[in-house]
């Protein structure tokens, strides 16, 4: 499997986790962009370089800047190869802690025995570190529901926190699941890493053949998931079941997200949000 070049885009804010900020990385991700690192003065942003744009990036921050208000955000951009990944991971990766019950590391950090859950993610080209509100969100959720003995679909999987966490969590089955061979990869390491069993495909939810899982995750994108929920609703087991949705905004996106579920046969359960972003929980 081949691994993507990245695109990382250094931004430098006039005031660094501002509403204009969030603003900016709402219209990056709508742009493309697959994941955010707060930094110092501002923020990184990563997009594969296939997909990189600098007229789009541009057209990105006028979208939200303030008349009047010059030179709110700076950045400068460079290519990052998959052979340097793990430089910008060290640079830029602490520990994760959810709760009081979960931490996701890196092989570089020591393990922690006060929690009862630790997670290891050694990331390549991968994202989903649990850094991104979505992730956190989503594994926030997990760590509620009962998955003992249950079949869970994690689809975009990315580097596999949800599905291993799942795993941890006494799931009987595991299936991951991303459109992108990187990740597929990353997820298998990371799940040897960890010392659970999972299955990973590279698919999307329409081509895989299993149904009757008892859990969904899905930590994707509006639009994605707006197309994918009937599909959703035809791999979950009749009865009971649990669809997990995260990877847009609060307001029009999970209003958008609620009535497309409640066509495709779900009752709506909860959302919660963080820094903008929301999740939200769906029964069948």
């Amino acid at each position: 499997m081949t691994a993507a070049n990245y695109i990382e885009v250094s931004f430098t804010v006039a005031e660094p986790g501002s509403i204009q900020q969030d603003l900016l990385i709402a219209a990056l991700g709508e742009a493309g962009y697959e994941s955010f690192l707060e930094t110092s003065v501002g923020f990184n942003a990563y997009i594969r370089e296939a997909h990189f744009s600098e007229s789009r990036l541009q057209g990105a921050i006028e979208e939200v800047a303030i008349p009047g208000q010059e030179g709110v955000f700076a950045y400068e951009f460079r290519l990052i190869e998959p052979e340097n990944w793990n430089q910008v991971w060290e640079r830029n990766f602490s520990p994760v802690v959810i709760g009081n019950q979960c931490r996701i590391r890196a092989s570089f950090h020591e393990p922690d025995p006060a929690f009862p859950l630790e997670i290891q993610i050694d990331p390549k080209m991968a994202f989903g570190t649990g850094h991104h509100e979505t992730t956190w969100l989503m594994a926030s959720w997990l760590l509620e529901l009962s998955v003992a003995g249950k079949k869970v679909l994690d689809m975009g999987c990315g580097t596999g926190v949800l599905a291993i966490l799942a795993a941890k969590k006494g799931a009987a089955e595991v299936l991951a699941a991303d459109i992108d061979p990187v990740c597929v990869e990353s997820t298998i390491e990371n799940a040897a890493l960890n010392g659970v069993e999972l299955v990973c495909r590279l698919s999307d939810v329409g081509g895989l053949d299993v149904r009757d899982f008892d859990v969904i995750l899905a930590n994707i994108n509006r639009n994605v998931l707006l197309d994918d929920i009937p599909r959703y609703a035809e791999k979950l087991r009749p009865g009971d079941s649990t669809l997990l949705i995260s990877g847009f905004y609060e307001g029009e996106d999970l209003d958008m997200l609620r009535k497309k579920a409640g066509e495709s046969g779900f009752q709506f359960v909860a959302a919660r949000s963080r820094n903008g972003w929301a999740a939200a929980q769906f029964r069948k």
